[in-house]
């Protein structure tokens, strides 16, 4: 099964393996994020909404950079395939 993309052929199992790899970052980012929130809060009484507010502006950051980050590991591993391996 292969994906279209613009001038490349993606495989589907290139494509399980950005996105496994992404969910993984992802799941970690979200507990260290969750984590350090809590750890935030307690720090401060009177900032706190405004720390949540940028510390949630930075969880869209690595959310972001995560996404893009499991995008390009599988257009890499695309690329990265010999030309004539089976698979193709």
């Amino acid at each position: 099964m292969t994906v279209a993309t613009t001038g490349l052929m993606t495989l589907a199992n290139d494509t399980v393996f950005g996105a496994v790899t992404a969910i993984v970052l992802f799941e970690a980012g979200k507990h260290l994020f969750f984590w350090f929130t809590a750890l935030a809060g307690q720090r401060s009484v009177v900032y706190g909404p405004i720390a949540s507010f940028v510390l949630l502006l930075m969880w869209g950051y690595v959310a972001g950079m995560i996404f893009l980050y499991g995008a390009a590991l599988t257009r890499a591993a695309g690329e990265l395939r010999p030309p004539g391996s089976p698979s193709r």
